[in-house]
């Protein structure tokens, strides 16, 4: 009699003719011998990858994410899943996120190579759909005992990790904080799940920088409960508590010396505290390191450069956690879309890249592993804080292939070097004169290079440009505590929602970037063609998210992706927010 073949060697089997079916085009067998391999064995979270893949090539994207999390429920560790799903989250929003699983979630949380905001956007989503924020008794019984719905560990995981960016949890999260501070007895503090549910949200504070509003009450409070350095280092659990209370609404540096180090903090308790503080403290040893070694170039003198210098001196923007790395040539992969592969020789062999106004690194980082390892990418800033996040996030993410540097963009000097591809992008509509801006960049481009440029829209940032006349505007080098008040006259406004949508509503540096910079020339589209051919510019095409995408096509269906800026002009006279974020896009220099 024959033997039946085990489980998992069926299964490989069904994945086996489903990755061949697959690259045979054969999408809906693919399909089904994927789902046969899952049924054959279920705690393989291959074969969910694997249907995940063709999913998404189908266009069903929501069904994908559900596979993914469920494949990182049953395999935490699961890199691939993990990334996938980040990649769609980070893209898409999908209208029920009750799809994705709650472990897969958490489990996805704990990995910082994947784009864990995104994740965590979705898992807080998820935790709103189902209800949990919209239970008004939630902190009625906290000073006694911490409720089911407080120790819920997505809650927790997502608080912790991500920054939470919907108004109405927000809202519900400022209610929280005060009952911890104003109405939990202090002996409530040595349960180790009220610690826990009180340091996810320090984290989450420490996130957004403490841009919550907070009421005189709590303000008095935070102030009569002065935490004692020396108590504190000696281990008085006391000053613990404080501690964690005060991170509720201040950031360390305010509430602890500044020439203490990690090592110092060793004696805190309780564990869970000294574990955050220690963390902290660390990261920002590093980054005090990284800007004492930094290089600098040239002297930054402009008047108005020397203001948006002192902006993200003091609010470094943005201060991101995670990061998802693109493949190596991922980006000149993606430049297929507007050149053809002649055009891009030169980046088959070591080149050149300057990321002007780099920040705090995210995006310089995304493109030096983007580009790949025969890049040699400079990124440079005006802030040295700024460039001290970056260099610390270049190292715990392994990009080496970035050199960082203090810079004004224009005192670098093209008769020195010149790049085949300069990314721009947030950068020109801060400076004094734009256009010489841009002409600067222009002339830091090799013949036939590249340059990715993003400039604000003059379109969609009216409302925001018509903030600076409000008899209320507290001006752009106002305190923390000017920043919050007027942030939150603005959700309190009839008009609030249009504020609390934009993506960065909701931390301190990211609201000052919003609403509060130093210097703000949003630019017109018809005038940016304008000047692009006149500097010898072709416009090769924007990178859009997939709602602009769809946009267009609908607009212009016989036009290909990514068509003439003609048009655009005219979709964006249409939809005015099409480009809220920014314009993105791809110019050649032609000359």
């Amino acid at each position: 009699m024959a033997s039946r073949p085990r489980p998992a060697a069926q299964a490989e089997e069904w994945s086996r003719l489903g990755a061949a079916a697959a690259r045979n085009g054969e999408m809906l067998l693919a399909r089904g011998y994927f789902a046969r391999a899952i049924d054959a064995d279920r705690r393989n979270p291959s074969h969910r990858y694997n249907l995940g893949l063709v999913l998404e090539r189908q266009g069903a994207l929501a069904e994908a994410a559900s596979l993914y999390c469920e494949a990182l429920a049953v395999a935490p560790g699961a890199f691939d899943c993990a990334d996938r799903l980040s990649a769609i989250l980070a893209r898409y929003t999908l209208e029920d996120n009750r799809l994705l699983d709650p472990n897969g979630l958490r489990a996805a949380l704990a990995i910082d190579r994947i784009d864990r905001q995104a994740v965590g956007e979705a898992a807080l989503a998820r935790l709103k759909q189902d209800g949990l924020f919209d239970d008004g008794d939630t902190f009625t019984s906290l000073p006694r005992r911490t409720g089911d719905t407080l120790r819920n560990s997505l809650l927790l995981a997502a608080l912790a990790t991500a920054l939470n960016k919907d108004i109405t949890i927000e809202h519900w999260l400022v209610s929280l904080r005060r009952t911890l501070l104003l109405e939990t007895p202090a002996e409530r503090f040595e349960d180790r799940t009220l610690q826990a549910l009180a340091l996810a949200v320090a984290r989450q504070c420490l996130l957004n920088e403490h841009v919550w509003p907070e009421s005189e009450a709590e303000t008095a409070a935070i102030v009569s409960q002065k935490v004692d350095p020396e108590s504190l280092v000696a281990g008085d659990p006391e000053m613990g508590r404080r501690l964690l209370l005060a991170m509720l609404y201040r950031p360390l540096q305010a509430i602890l010396r500044s020439e203490l180090d990690a090592s110092d903090y060793a004696g805190i308790r309780p564990k869970a505290v000294r574990t955050l503080v220690v963390a902290e403290q660390q990261n920002r040893d590093i980054e005090r390191e990284s800007v004492r070694r930094l290089e600098r170039i040239g002297v930054i003198t402009d008047p108005v450069a020397r203001r948006v210098q002192s902006q993200y001196e003091s609010a470094p923007y943005p201060r991101w956690e995670s990061l998802r790395l693109p493949k190596a040539g991922a980006i000149v992969r993606a430049l297929r879309r507007y050149l053809k592969s002649a055009d891009l020789e030169r980046l088959d062999q070591p080149f050149d890249v300057l990321i002007a106004g780099c920040g705090t690194g995210r995006q310089a980082l995304q493109s030096a592993a983007g580009y790949g390892a025969q890049a040699r990418v400079t990124a440079i800033d005006l802030s040295a804080a700024s460039l001290g996040y970056a260099m610390r996030q270049a190292g715990h993410f392994g990009v080496t292939n970035i050199t960082f540097a203090q810079a004004d963009l224009m005192a670098l000097e093209p008769t020195r070097q010149q790049f085949d591809v300069v990314e721009c992008v947030g950068v020109l509509h801060h400076m004094a004169d734009p256009w010489a801006g841009l002409d600067h960049v222009t002339s830091l481009v090799k013949p036939g290079g590249l340059a990715y440029l993003g400039l604000y829209s003059g379109i969609a940032r009216r409302q925001i440009a018509a903030l600076r006349q409000d008899p209320d505007y507290p001006g752009p080098g106002c305190s923390d505590h000017a920043a919050r008040i007027y942030r939150q006259k603005l959700i309190d406004r009839t008009d609030g929602d249009t504020f609390a949508q934009s993506r960065d509503f909701y931390s301190l540096s990211e609201f000052r970037d919003l609403a509060l910079h130093e210097s703000e020339q949003p630019l017109l589209l018809a005038d940016i063609a304008q000047h692009l051919e006149s500097s010898g510019l072709e416009f090769l095409g924007f990178t859009s998210d997939p709602d602009g995408e769809a946009k267009f096509a609908s607009a212009y269906p016989d036009e290909p992706f990514p068509g003439r800026l003609l048009q655009w002009i005219a979709l964006e006279a249409d939809n005015p927010h099409l480009f809220d974020a920014m314009y993105r896009f791809w110019v050649r220099k032609t000359v």
